[in-house]
């Protein structure tokens, strides 16, 4: 882990990825996705990642500036459910200023590779920035509405952001996420095993968290960001921290997820949403599979690079958690 101002030469280049940059237009499309209750990746709803030394997918190049023709539909919606997209973040709590700026980061335009910044100058950048991360079901989300309302610190939602890094995924930089978007519904999740799956999603392989980061440096600075994203791995954040309890992983108990997830999928539309029409009890316990493997990928990371995992059965309520993630976060002073 970084100590305040340590520059990590090449700290990106060891993980095989290029930081590029991904502040896309496609912000409202997404917010309208997430309101129905789909993702990609498979978050809170949706994933995909590989581990290293794995075969790369292959992925045909005609596609590599505009993968299923996505950025073109995108752009489409974008303008015809701005203002929807608006009344509905606001309707599900959001703030008016933080809905403006949200739209404000969906109109602006491409920006330049993350390679024109060193670590000593991404750490000093990303200095009020806190991240929650660690399994799915794990109540990151919850916790995240809790800090915001008690803190007023600026949420960056990583399921939300999730869509937006359809515009510039290539398959030269992206391999894995293009051949996902390439994968129809009901393949992701069934005819293949938990760590086949695993091995497949774009986030084990680098492939988002460059894309997180450039999205983080157009935020403001004028108050803290707290980045809720279950894509973000120990060995990615761990360079560009300025102190230990930065960044926190919450890893749920297999009982609490199965009852996490059970009651998320228990509505059969969101369950399609997600896993289309496949079979949806083979969808789950893949899902459940492949979640594990994830969490014992995140508790590994976190061991090697001295980052605090926390445990999460529901034994301590909301309120309880939320307090004991302001403290490390240094947030009671906020």
């Amino acid at each position: 882990m970084a100590q305040a101002g340590e520059v990590h030469a090449g700290a990106y280049q060891t993980r095989g990825f290029r930081l590029v940059c991904d502040l896309g237009r496609n912000l409202l499309v997404h917010a309208l996705i997430r309101i129905q209750g789909r993702a990609i990746e498979g978050g809170d709803e949706g994933s995909t990642k590989v581990t290293h030394g794995g075969p790369q997918p292959q992925v045909n190049d005609s596609t590599s500036q505009n993968p299923c023709n996505c950025q073109a539909d995108s752009a489409g919606l974008a303008r015809q459910y701005e203002s929807v997209v608006f009344f509905k973040l606001h309707q599900h709590g959001m703030r008016k200023q933080d809905c403006f700026q949200l739209l404000d980061l969906a109109r602006l335009p491409d920006m330049t590779s993350l390679n024109q910044h060193d670590s000593a100058d991404l750490i000093r950048r990303l200095a009020h920035v806190r991240w929650i991360a660690g399994g799915t079901g794990a109540g990151k989300s919850t916790l995240s509405r809790v800090l915001a309302e008690r803190y007023d610190v600026f949420v960056y939602d990583g399921d939300l952001a999730e869509h937006r890094y359809i515009q510039r995924c290539t398959p030269q930089r992206h391999p894995y996420m293009c051949t996902l978007l390439q994968t129809p519904l009901e393949h992701r999740w069934t005819g293949r095993t938990p760590k086949e799956i695993f091995e497949s999603m774009p986030s084990l392989h680098g492939e988002t968290f460059g894309l997180v980061i450039e999205d983080l440096l157009t935020l403001p600075t004028d108050r803290p960001v707290l980045v809720d994203d279950f894509r973000t791995l120990p060995a990615d954040v761990a360079p560009l921290l300025t102190w230990r309890e930065q960044a926190v992983f919450l890893l749920p108990t297999p009982e609490f997820r199965r009852h996490a997830l059970g009651a998320r999928f228990a509505d059969p539309a969101r369950a399609r949403s997600n896993w289309g029409i496949s079979d949806h009890t083979e969808a789950m316990v893949n899902r459940l599979g492949r979640d594990e493997l994830w969490d014992e990928e995140v508790r590994r990371q976190a061991l090697r690079q001295d980052l605090p995992v926390l445990d999460v059965d529901g034994s301590q309520d909301v309120e309880e958690s939320a307090s004991d993630l302001a403290a490390m976060f240094l947030l009671a002073g906020n």
